[in-house]
């Protein structure tokens, strides 16, 4: 920046400064360019170095404009680099949505070298033009309502007693020139209540100049101020020989003035003169009631005294700062009344003249209400922690135990179990299934509110997902005796990306609805392609008893449902509706419903997915089976269950297993062992999952690189993200299945050690 330095040809104050080459290029910027080009919607991080600011002025977003500034700026530049001007200027105004600002362009050469570039500075002059603005609307208030006196000259010959009007003269007076000329006559214009003062004055000794206010009566009795001030002339004999002066019709200035005071005195706001010693000179009564001082009272101290101790040093220094270093910031300060209470005011000084103007605002209430808001803001975000570490905690302690119904139950259905067996392990599993749906609910509820819910955007086979949804929920309306229908239009893609888990989340919930509040007829399924929006539509129908208008206005309400009985019949909790509208609505469509009581129901879920070109595999449903390839597994589990658990499932797939009941063993057992991979609760005693992996990473020794999957009943948004952070290499959340299992050792990719590997290990 040397050659803003050394330019000098910036006006001094806060400037934002670019020196730019002889074809218009940005080369340097200031520190006030990047925070001008900040406040005008810049998004780059260079602040428009190495652009053309000549074709950037040219883009301005309103081309070809009557005297468009932008136009005007890059005209200019273009004139100043090339010679054709030895610089340029330009006022011009930048205002944004929220506030208006002003701006004064300099353009002038970086030396006297042709095409050796220009320095280009902005100067805000925001605060001249607002108080120049200001000054202009209060004269033309004041000029319609007042019109500037007119000026006359006279002249008076005291030995013919005879004057010379000038025609303003006359023209103030609304009387001829012969009514006026004599002494007498001018004397029988003055107001009767004036006459005997003026004349006592003029009476006064040997004067030579002497200023006269009064009033005069106009024929048409109009009564006028004047103020007239007269030069005479006196004899040898000390008589008057000649006078000359002036008439000055100061009616509407008077007029204007009691305008003024009656507004200074009647003013809600604080209005104050104050003299650049300190002390009031001036105040009005809106900070006589305020404070609950006298007038008096409040112009005999300095201003200073009435305001809080804490608050003197820093409100001396902002208003000098304000007076006189362009400080632009309201000065806020305490006030102690006269009770002892405290009034909190926020200021702004002008200097005028030999003294200060100062207006203030009462802000005690305001700023009370907003500490109030403030406070209730932090209690509400208070409570919402509160409410998500209370969620976080209910979901672990609900997981950890439904881990192992839900688990135990998956082993026993793939056990050969009589038919009274398997409708009681049938039972066991549903009826966990059904308490995860319900806490996955009320889980996907919290994160919605909270804003914390993220999609997993990736492409997948939308008709093999749909096709599996078919299959699924037609085994449960044939369960029932119902038709199940599904159709897929012929120009509904092959692959699109999106989140599929929340997709089947919401069709699930939808046909769930169907099958269970049908009892006879059909259930269908529709699958479209709108052209026109891009979107695709899933139409789930069926033959139920449909929807009164009444309940449809509240069925997408957060635990609503559809009649009082309907949660002793089919139960529920009333969210899935409303979660399913509101996934669709993040994933860029909505929830519909149409229906009619004895006709049935259609609900319309549209989703704003992204065709994609390419296919993508998918996988085939699978039994699951047993490893070749045997591992040594380190399981860290406290739960007596959960560890059985993990136990019957690795056996089942083939492997081997050993047990820690805390972080403490699990790293001890790291340490000496020799395993391919670590299953590592999360929670546990004497030391948690994330410090044992973090001890474990630090070891130095081969064990240090084990993959260590996270396994934790905790479900709440970013856990999985903070676990691999910690080091983990991958995620598994309770209540954990054999699927879930075969699927985070496929994806480790797992090589089992040799037998002279775990003997060094």
């Amino acid at each position: 920046m040397s050659d803003i330095t050394k330019t000098g040809s910036a006006p001094q104050g806060p400037a934002a400064i670019a020196i730019l080459d002889g074809d218009g290029v940005i080369i340097d910027v200031s520190d006030g360019w990047r925070q001008f080009a900040l406040d005008n919607g810049y998004s780059g991080d260079s602040f428009g170095v190495g652009e053309n600011y000549i074709h950037h002025c040219l883009g301005s977003p309103k081309p070809g404009q009557e005297n468009d500034p932008a136009a005007l700026m890059a005209e200019g530049l273009s004139a100043v680099l090339d010679g054709r001007r030895q610089d340029f200027s330009l006022e011009y105004s930048c205002h944004s949505d929220t506030d208006r600002r002003w701006f004064r362009l300099f353009v002038s050469p970086r030396s006297f070298r042709k095409r050796d570039g220009v320095v280009v500075t902005h100067v805000p002059v925001t605060r001249e033009r607002e108080l120049e603005f200001a000054l202009r609307d209060s004269e033309r208030r004041l000029n319609e309502i007042y019109r500037v006196a007119d000026i006359g000259d006279f002249e008076f010959d005291a030995s013919t007693n005879t004057s010379w009007l000038s025609p303003s003269v006359v023209g103030i007076w609304g009387r001829p020139e012969n009514e006026l000329g004599s002494r007498e006559q001018f004397f029988e214009t003055i107001h009767p209540d004036d006459r005997d003062r003026v004349a006592q004055q003029l009476a006064q000794g040997e004067w030579q100049k002497l200023t006269l206010s009064y009033r005069i009566m106009r024929p048409d009795g109009e009564v006028r101020h004047i103020a007239t001030t007269i030069q005479r002339t006196l004899g040898d004999d000390g008589r008057p020989l000649r006078a000359f002066g002036l008439h000055h019709d100061v009616t509407s200035r008077q007029l204007a003035e009691e305008r003024l005071n009656g507004l200074f005195d009647a003013s809600v706001e604080v209005l104050t003169v104050i003299s650049f010693t300190g002390h009031f000179k001036r105040i009005n009564p809106a900070l006589v009631k305020l404070l609950g001082y006298t007038a008096e009272e409040l112009m005999s101290r300095s201003c200073i005294d009435f305001v809080h101790p804490d608050d003197r040093e820093r409100t001396m220094r902002q208003v000098l700062a304000q007076l006189f270093d362009g400080y632009s910031d309201k000065i806020e300060n305490r006030y102690i009344r006269k009770d002892g209470s405290i009034a909190l005011l926020s200021w702004s000084m002008s200097p005028s003249g030999r003294d200060i103007l100062g207006v203030a605002r009462d802000i005690t209430e305001e700023r009370a209400a907003a500490e109030a808001l403030q406070r209730a803001k932090e209690a509400a975000e208070a409570a919402n922690r509160a409410k998500s570490e209370f969620l976080a905690t209910m979901s672990h302690e609900i997981r950890t135990p439904l881990n192992g119904v839900i688990g135990m139950a998956d082993l026993l259905r793939t056990t050969t179990l009589s038919p009274t067996q398997r409708e009681q392990v049938e039972a066991i599993h549903e009826s966990g299934r059904v308490l995860l749906i319900v806490l996955n609910d009320i889980l996907d509820l919290s994160r919605i509110e909270a804003g914390k819910l993220e999609l997993e955007m990736r492409p997948f086979n939308l008709r093999c997902a749909a096709g599996s949804l078919s299959d699924l929920w037609s085994q449960a309306a044939a369960a029932k005796g119902l038709t199940f229908e599904c159709h897929m239009a012929g120009n509904v893609p092959e692959t699109v990306r999106g989140d599929e888990v929340r997709l089947r989340q919401v069709l699930g919930n939808l046909l769930s609805n169907a099958v269970k509040f049908t009892d006879q007829g059909c259930v269908r399924l529709h699958v479209s392609f709108v052209e026109a929006s891009g979107n695709i539509c899933f139409d789930v129908s069926d033959t139920g008893p449909g929807i009164d208008e009444a309940t449809q206005a509240r069925l997408f309400d957060k635990f609503s449902q559809g009649d009082a009985s309907v949660t002793r019949k089919h139960g529920g909790t009333g969210l899935g509706l409303a979660i399913s509208r509101q996934l669709a609505e993040l994933m860029g469509g909505n929830l519909t419903l149409a229906s009619r009581v004895g006709e049935g129901s259609t609900f319309s879920a549209t989703f704003g997915f992204e065709t994609v070109a390419t296919p993508v595999a998918t996988a085939e449903d699978r039994p699951f089976r047993t490893s070749a390839n045997a591992l040594e597994v380190l399981v860290a589990e406290d739960n007596l269950i959960n560890r059985k658990l993990m136990a019957l499932m690795l056996e089942a797939l083939g492997h081997r297993c050993t047990f820690a009941e805390n972080g403490a063993q699990a790293v001890m057992l790291a340490t000496h062992g020799a395993f391919d991979v670590i299953f590592m609760d999360v929670q546990m005693p004497e030391l948690d999952g994330i410090a044992a992996t973090g001890l474990i990473r630090a070891l130095g020794t081969p064990a240090a690189r084990t993959p260590i999957v996270a396994v934790t009943a905790n479900a709440m948004t970013g856990d999985r993200e903070r676990y691999i952070t910690a080091g983990m290499d991958a995620y598994v959340s309770k209540p954990i299945s054999l699927e879930s299992i075969m699927k985070v050792l496929e994806s480790l990719s797992i090589v089992p050690k040799s037998r002279a590997e775990r003997a060094t290990a």
